[in-house]
């Protein structure tokens, strides 16, 4: 068998692995934070993560950057989750290349300018501090997010973490590249990809690429009909590095072997204008095209403008981070939303925001106490995150962190509308920043009737009724003190003005809420059974540190 085909095979092999494993990270069936090394060397989190001063994402990317100087855009083929879904898709739709005819089995002209424009838009966005549209361009997270909000609740069963418009939102994200592999194999990657461009531009000078011998060609067109780039120019006799995905196909496929990978044969086509002024034709079609794109370059670079809403001047937030984040800018500016740390909480507390952050926010997670809390005993998300947005905490630094502050609204708290018996904030909080205060209730077996708890409540929380079988020695009514929870604040003024131990402070436990101590976990909130929550959380603009 020819090496060629050998490491056509091999390269297969491991995308599908990667792709399998990629998948079953995102949908929680791997171990963590071991499973989420195949995100931290995809190129945008690693480019990331070396931006945000991360050692190993500067490992990462020296690495990517290395294979591909030497070796051209095998990332794509071999690293890239949403290029092996593409490939898998273009070989179901077409199951035999050698034998495929229209577009595909042609030559395709270099889209240079378009791939300019939109890295020119991406890029230069990221630089001006947004990632809007880094997240909706960018391969590993379109597929991780299509990992996380379809793959997961498929494999799990739990479905309640995206809601239905965001599903569609994805599944469309995910879908355009997908169906653009159909019809014209590895079109996205080669047009709208701004990893794709950044990664041909550097495959210019790789000396380890396709190259076809024009000598030795026979221009049987195999080679073309099995490249997933349309990237060989038989005319020419050359190869465009560039758009090359480092799949090896047209090498293993050769009848001649014309093609090689040897450095120093053969021709490499690299960015030329004048080849596609021969060609006026496919300038036609491409005319309308590098027009919108145009449009898209110009109207995308305003994305660093688009308004998020991080914080106030009070130095609260409009919704909780996760721990890690440092603050809701710095987490804003990095995180692209890619899923990897909503479809790993065990709580279900982190959700995919709309327009809690803001437009540029949109797919970026947000803690929701509504639908569950951030454990104590958990750090995964801060554990997981590939890109450098959370950064690495262990679990004693964690429990020092404050996100959040609860807030106590009396008015709603059953103990205090309804008298009734709680106490499931003060059982479930984790640094016992909900204090116990005795309520007062009245023991009408031993109340007199003097009336001076209700002359000595300073919120006039006491008020007194007289009932028929109340009555005195003397015929006279004793009436009974009456407390109104929704007033009362547990001073205790009551209990030192009754002189007959008629007023019992064992049978209510009121919570109150010591700041100090909280760190806005939101577990008080997340079970008082109340409607409206009795507690609240308010988050943190810039996260804090228990004394």
């Amino acid at each position: 068998m020819n090496l060629m085909v050998v490491l056509v095979w091999i390269r297969r092999v491991v995308a599908l692995s990667v792709l399998l494993l990629f998948m079953l990270s995102l949908a929680g069936m791997l171990v963590p934070p071991e499973s989420a090394w195949l995100c931290r060397v995809q190129f945008v989190p690693a480019l990331l993560s070396a931006v945000n001063g991360c050692y190993p994402g500067m490992i990462a990317l020296g690495c990517l950057l290395v294979l591909t100087l030497l070796f051209g855009r095998v990332y794509c083929s071999w690293l890239c989750p949403l290029g092996i879904m593409q490939d898998i898709v273009n070989r179901l739709v077409r199951p035999r290349p050698a034998k495929s005819k229209g577009k595909m089995a042609r030559y395709a002209p270099h889209h240079w300018l378009l791939r300019l424009l939109v890295a020119a838009a991406v890029f230069g966005s990221l630089a001006a501090g947004s990632v809007l549209l880094l997240s909706w361009t960018d391969p590993y997270t379109i597929s991780a997010r299509f990992g996380a909000a379809l793959v997961n609740p498929l494999l799990s069963g739990d479905w309640g973490r995206y809601e239905p418009w965001l599903l569609v939102m994805l599944s469309v994200s995910v879908l355009l590249p997908l169906v653009m592999a159909a019809w014209r194999g590895r079109l996205y990657c080669n047009t709208i990809c701004p990893v794709g461009a950044v990664l041909g531009l550097l495959s210019r000078w790789a000396p380890f690429v396709p190259k076809l011998r024009a000598s030795d060609c026979g221009r049987c067109g195999t080679c073309l009909r099995h490249c997933k780039a349309q990237a060989i120019d038989l005319k020419q006799g050359r190869v465009d590095a560039t758009r090359c995905v480092g799949c090896y196909d047209c090498v293993a496929v050769c009848p001649r072997s014309a093609m090689s990978l040897a450095p120093g044969k053969g021709a490499v086509c690299n960015v030329s204008i004048k080849k596609q002024a021969d060609n006026p034709e496919p300038d036609k079609a491409t005319d309308p095209s590098r027009r919108a794109f145009l449009g898209l370059g110009v109207a995308s670079l305003a994305t660093a403008a688009v308004p998020e809403l991080p914080g106030s001047s009070d130095g609260t937030a409009a919704a909780a981070v996760p721990p890690g984040a440092v603050s809701v800018d710095r987490f804003l500016s990095r995180c692209t939303g890619c899923g990897l740390c909503i479809s790993a909480c065990p709580t279900h507390v982190l959700r995919p925001a709309f327009l809690v952050h803001g437009l540029s926010g949109m797919m970026k997670p947000y803690m929701d106490f509504s639908r569950g809390y951030c454990a104590a005993d958990c750090h995964r998300c801060s554990e997981l995150c590939p890109e450098g947005a959370l950064l690495p905490l262990t679990l004693e630094q964690k429990k020092k962190l404050r996100i959040g502050e609860a807030v106590y609204k009396q008015k709603n708290c059953l103990v205090w509308s309804k008298g009734e018996p709680c106490g499931r904030c003060l059982a479930v909080c984790p640094t016992g920043a909900i204090a116990e205060v005795k309520a007062p209730s009245v023991d009408a077996e031993k109340c007199v009737g003097c009336r001076r708890c209700a002359r000595k409540c300073p919120q006039g929380a006491i008020t007194l009724i007289e009932l028929p079988d109340r009555v005195r020695p003397n015929g006279k009514p004793k009436p009974l003190p009456v407390i109104d929870y929704s007033k009362c604040v547990a001073c205790g003024e009551c209990f030192a003005a009754c002189r007959h131990e008629a007023l019992d402070a064992r049978s209510l436990r009121v919570p109150a809420v010591q700041a100090d101590k909280c760190t806005g976990c939101g577990a008080c909130s997340h079970v008082c059974p109340a409607e409206p929550s009795a507690l609240s959380v308010t988050p943190f603009a810039q996260h804090q540190q228990l004394p």
